[in-house]
């Protein structure tokens, strides 16, 4: 039975947001793990005054959106235009921003350096689910290793299942990924992870050394034994 081997498919695996490190939670199985940023989106100009049926109006891009008119903008790119200086920097800039800081671990004026250097037509990039703008290497890199299926699991909808991956496209994969989601292979020698309240997909893998998985394909943070879901956060 496919459901009983493909352990993740069924479970899922909630990643806790504190200190623990995320290899520790995923168990001995995983040997690497990475960090996979979330880019920004930048869209064509005027689009959001286009777009609003009213000056209040919050808006943001759909997947279709993503897809066809949207441009990904690197977290290191962001760096050079808000002064900030490491990724962990602007990790706080943002979760500062949507409040899911406390009073000890956010920064303001980190938020308002992030917040002056966007443009209306600029955008956040998505949280709490996988970003669109990964799902095409995401099925690349399924290709790379030979895999036949994308398994998918969505506890929020409680729906399970599987993809071919001759047939995978990036609107296939929305569909399944409307919040929290996992995506692995036939053997989970691949699992990608989203998380609520993050701006990273995690990229769990059986193999040692990751970065030769990933490659160029994302942009991202290596993963060491103590690396935790509050990575951003340092005493």
């Amino acid at each position: 039975n496919l459901h009983k081997k493909v352990v993740f498919v069924v479970e899922y695996l909630w990643l806790s947001q504190n200190d623990t490190p995320i290899l520790q939670q995923a168990g001995p199985l995983f040997r690497s793990a990475a960090l996979l940023f979330h880019p920004f989106v930048q869209m064509p100009n005027n689009w959001a005054t286009n777009k609003r049926q009213h000056a209040l109006e919050h808006v943001y891009p759909c997947t279709q959106e993503h897809l066809t008119l949207a441009t990904p903008i690197r977290w290191q790119d962001m760096l050079k235009k808000t002064g900030l200086v490491s990724y962990e920097q602007l990790a706080v800039s943002l979760l500062t921003s949507i409040s899911s800081l406390n009073e000890v671990t956010a920064n303001e004026q980190w938020a308002r350096q992030l917040n002056e250097a966007l443009n209306e037509d600029l955008f956040y990039p998505t949280e709490d689910t996988i970003s669109v703008f990964l799902f095409e290497p995401i099925i690349a890199l399924f290709q790379q290793i030979g895999s036949t299926h994308i398994h998918y699991s969505n506890p929020i909808l409680g729906v399970n299942g599987a993809i071919e991956l001759t047939s995978a496209t990036p609107e296939r994969l929305a569909e399944v990924t409307r919040n929290v989601c996992l995506f692995t292979d036939e053997l989970e020698r691949l699992v990608f992870i989203s998380s609520f309240d993050t701006f990273v997909t995690v990229l769990l893998s059986k193999e040692e050394q990751i970065e030769l998985l990933i490659g160029e394909r994302f942009e991202y943070l290596d993963c060491d034994e103590t690396t935790s879901m509050s990575w951003w956060f340092r005493d």
